[in-house]
């Protein structure tokens, strides 16, 4: 369903519903229709929101269990060998009969080669590092009897992964020994000024070989593997894109917009601190001490507006009751939905349309660029 948009608001809703009144006053002709539902345990009970499932990861993922490095050009390669022939100064170790201390380090030319010290250019890319020790031992058996070596990558420079954010912000990372899933890259990846509720974590996409794979890391995150599965390999584009799924707090409330989970926000979250919020045993000087109860706002009239053009759902909490925060804890909230606090006493609806929502006109309208 699209939120309410500019259209609601330059629509004449004047014959509405009332509060404190009935509430199903019809709307007058050329009036956009809506109805307005009391908050009740039974409301948010049908209301409750089935959360999303992580899907498989795709299958030409890496596997695990069998993850292998396979290196590559631009690699850098740490190779010690105990003979006083490999030590960076030849010379002065086979004068004083010391091996090398440090390893050495060979980048992988383009060619996928290293230049070994007597043998000449030995072929290592595509091997694993275990593959790339075999080789070197082989390569060096026709010097020394024993060749004593170690060998390890210093820096991995071959493959990489991109993650992208939102806001065109991201950076590169290397593929290495150890498997890189899709969670430890976007975990890993700095995300400048951007704070997590500003990105759509639920709205993932993996980019591979030509092809878009969405991804709910949200939903990874609450699996039972926590996305285990999902490695990365070289050449993988993640783009997590700006979070776009706001509502509206508007009236005797900090006017704002608020970012949101869809599967994961209460009323609550929006209305109350923290500390209250989400509290099974509550007491009434708990919802008196809340920002709503400090000023001018009656908490009694608290409203939530979801809808499109053709129709208009208007939810209605007291939050003078003392199960309030239970309610308001377990009704769901949406993108695009408008919170409304009233100030005063609101005899009739349409009233509250004529006199709030031309307000939000600005906000709306520039909501609409940003998203």
């Amino acid at each position: 369903m699209k939120p309410i948009g500019v259209a609601i608001l330059t629509a004449a809703l004047t014959g509405c519903a009332g509060i404190g009144s009935e509430y199903n006053t019809p709307a007058e002709p050329n009036q956009i229709p809506f109805s307005v539902n009391a908050i009740t345990p039974a409301l948010t009970e049908s209301m409750a929101i089935t959360r999303p499932t992580a899907k498989a990861a795709p299958e030409d993922s890496p596997s695990r269990s069998d993850y292998q490095y396979r290196i590559g050009t631009a690699d850098v390669l740490a190779i010690f060998v105990d003979e006083p022939l490999f030590a960076e100064d030849a010379s002065t170790a086979l004068r004083t009969g010391q091996a090398q201390q440090e390893p050495r380090l060979y980048t992988v030319s383009e060619r996928g080669e290293i230049f070994l010290p007597l043998h000449g250019p030995l072929p290592v890319a595509g091997l694993t590092i275990t593959e790339a020790y075999e080789a070197i031992l082989v390569a060096l058996k026709e010097f020394f009897a024993r060749p004593q070596i170690n060998v390890s990558v210093a820096e991995f420079r071959s493959q990489r992964v991109a993650v992208v954010f939102g806001s065109g912000e991201g950076s590169y990372l290397p593929i290495t020994n150890q498997p890189l899933s899709i969670l430890d890259a976007v975990m890993q990846t700095p995300r400048g000024s951007l704070q997590p509720e500003a990105l759509d974590f639920r709205g993932v996409v993996l980019k591979r070989d030509g092809h878009e794979t969405s991804v709910d890391l949200t939903a990874l995150i609450e699996s039972a593997s926590f996305g285990d599965g999902w490695l990365l390999k070289d050449g993988d584009v993640v783009l997590v894109p700006k979070n776009s799924n706001g509502v509206y707090l508007l009236g005797e409330i900090p006017n704002q917009r608020r970012l949101i989970d869809p599967y994961g926000t209460s009323l609550a979250e929006l209305l109350f601190p923290p500390s209250v919020a989400g509290q099974q045993q509550i007491q009434q000087q708990q919802l008196n001490n809340s920002f709503l109860n400090l000023g001018s706002a009656d908490i009694g009239s608290i409203f939530v507006i979801r809808g499109d053009t053709s129709f208009a759902k208007v939810y209605h909490l007291n939050a003078k009751t003392p199960d309030a925060l239970l309610l308001a804890d377990t009704f769901p909230m949406q993108a695009g939905d408008l919170v409304f606090v009233s100030t005063r006493s609101i005899t009739r609806f349409n009233r509250y349309i004529a006199e709030f929502l031309p307000s939000l006109a600005p906000i709306l309208i520039a909501s609409q660029f940003t998203d």
